[in-house]
């Protein structure tokens, strides 16, 4: 009996000791941008341009929308997926970035790229 004992305690022990070796899966975040609408593109110098994010989440309601555009000297954060701002430089083919936070205290915030052309 008592052979019996130590055998199921060892392999208890050891289906535990193999459950616990395998490595959690990385966090990935649940927000996921979709697109980025440029309103109008091309955008005439002097101008207003839109930019909309498009996102889809399964879970959170409340976002931040943080924009990088050459059009402004620094980001700039909005409580909605519309950015609008006037054109003041010259023409050319821009790049900008939106990240979308959700507002939680993890590192995932999901990041996008999009293009804009500036005409005379």
């Amino acid at each position: 009996m008592r052979i019996i004992i130590i055998a199921l305690s060892t392999i208890l022990f050891a289906c535990n000791e193999g459950f616990n070796s395998a490595p959690d899966p990385p966090d990935t975040p649940e927000t996921v941008i979709i697109r980025i609408d440029v309103i109008p593109n091309p955008v005439q110098v002097g101008d207003t341009v839109t930019f909309i994010g498009i996102i889809e989440d399964s879970l959170k309601k409340s976002f931040n929308y943080v924009w990088s555009t050459p059009l402004n000297p620094s980001s700039v954060k909005t409580a909605n997926n519309i950015y609008k701002v006037l054109v003041d430089m010259g023409q050319g083919d821009y790049s900008g970035t939106l990240i979308v936070d959700d507002t939680t205290k993890t590192n995932l915030s999901p990041t996008k790229n999009f293009n804009f052309r500036v005409i005379q």
